[in-house]
């Protein structure tokens, strides 16, 4: 590490340490059919583990950017990783019920806490003709480890039992915690912390489309997770009589997919405008979700499923524009929100998806789908302007004035990042 330039340091220990949080947050996944196996629990508790975990990163979200804001994105990130550790060691000395439960809602506040204090590190870190590229570092981390960790975790159950699996965590956790304290960020004062470029004035969004961005990850998230993760397996084995092993390989191939759309939109987004990545992406995956429906085959359904996979970086991008567009004091408060309503998008997506399976109106959840994302499409269109600084005259002349930037002095506050 020492090696490295200084100021690629700390970005690289965060990106390293939300990539080791993001894969312990998900080492429960593969394992909770044993665990509530040989715990004498029923098969439902598997999904009562799930809502308990949505609820505690719903919980979380809005404290995560008030302390974000407070303390800044590297002790936020502190805290999450303590959170998982803890959460992680209840589970693996969980011998009841109400304990498994009990991890799970720890587990989520600190998954809620790593994922909203890294995506206010990344959106602060560099400029705005750098900050997409910035935010596709965090996107790898993020999806990254989401990959990774229950491959680990499943090989480590099948080496040792899932105590021994969901035991690793907390090790993880104290390795991740010495990256952060060696190599870290540290705190600064606004001055120095500010990337070159920035030290005039902040572009503000207006309240309306800050609301508008606010449909961006509900929308990219009921889809990916509702459709993309709980309804396009389903069509897998049910209608295409595919077995898992084919399932889990296409999913997997729809995960790498996901990190080359992340990075690619990245660069569209510094190179030409924030608007030009994320209105495609939307309809995009849009599109995707559709090809379940319109191409009833085994490639159709692939290739469905890479497309939507590919496109869904939305939430990415469109955290890049409240970078642009938010002063920095407000930046983790606005991100709390903006990951409070894509959580909610997580659990809804899925929820909608049971619903319409139960009633054999796979169309319908298909539609409501594509639908959403058509609908944010069209309303980041109208009513969010460009921020991306060198395109903001040729996207924003004649804009309305309730959907123009406005231009503020920034204070001598201490940032919400470090």
């Amino acid at each position: 590490m020492r090696a490295i330039p200084a100021r690629y340091r700390s970005p690289l220990a965060v990106a390293v340490a939300l990539l080791g949080l993001s894969a312990a947050s998900s080492f429960h996944v593969p394992l909770l059919p044993e665990i509530t196996r040989s715990l004498d629990l029923s098969v439902g508790d598997v999904g009562v583990f799930a809502t308990v975990f949505a609820v505690g990163r719903l919980a979380a979200d809005l404290p995560a950017g008030r302390l974000i804001d407070a303390r800044g994105a590297s002790a936020t990130l502190a805290g999450g990783a303590v959170a998982l550790g803890l959460g992680t060691a209840v589970l693996t000395a969980a011998d009841a019920r109400g304990w498994l439960l009990a991890s799970a809602s720890v587990i989520g506040v600190g998954s809620a806490l790593a994922n909203t204090s890294g995506m206010a590190y990344f959106s602060t870190i560099s400029s705005n003709r750098r900050r997409a590229k910035s935010m596709s570092v965090y996107a790898v981390g993020l999806l990254g480890g989401q990959a990774i960790g229950p491959a680990v975790s499943g090989l480590l159950e099948g080496l040792g039992g899932w105590r021994v699996a969901t035991g690793a965590v907390p090790l993880l956790v104290l390795a991740i915690g010495v990256v952060l304290w060696a190599f870290g960020p540290r705190r600064t004062s606004q001055s120095a912390a500010r990337p070159a470029g920035e030290g005039e004035g902040v572009t503000v969004l207006s309240a309306g489309a800050r609301v508008i961005l606010g449909l961006v990850p509900f929308a990219v998230s009921f889809g990916l997770i509702g459709v993309g993760q709980t309804l396009v397996p389903v069509i897998g084995a049910v209608e295409h009589d595919l077995r898992p092993a084919v399932i889990g390989t296409v999913l997997g191939i729809a995960g790498v997919a996901r990190l080359v759309g992340a990075l690619l939109a990245g660069v569209v987004a510094d190179r030409k405008s924030r608007k030009s990545a994320l209105v495609p992406g939307l309809v995009l995956q849009a599109a995707g979700i559709g090809m379940v429906q319109l191409l009833p085959t085994v490639p159709g359904w692939v290739a469905a499923t890479v497309v939507m996979s590919a496109a869904s970086y939305g939430v990415v991008i469109g955290a890049t524009v409240l970078g642009d567009g938010v002063p920095r004091d407000e930046l983790g408060r606005r991100l709390g929100r903006y990951r409070l309503v894509g959580d909610l998008g997580f659990v809804a997506g899925p929820a909608a998806a049971a619903h319409f399976l139960g009633q054999g109106q796979n169309a319908s959840m298909l539609g409501l789908a594509s639908g959403l994302l058509m609908v944010a499409a069209i309303l980041v269109v109208i009513g969010v302007p460009e921020t991306h600084e060198q395109q903001r005259t040729v996207f924003n002349r004649g804009a309305r004035p309730y959907n123009r930037l406005h231009t503020v002095r920034t204070t001598s506050q201490e940032p919400p990042c470090d």
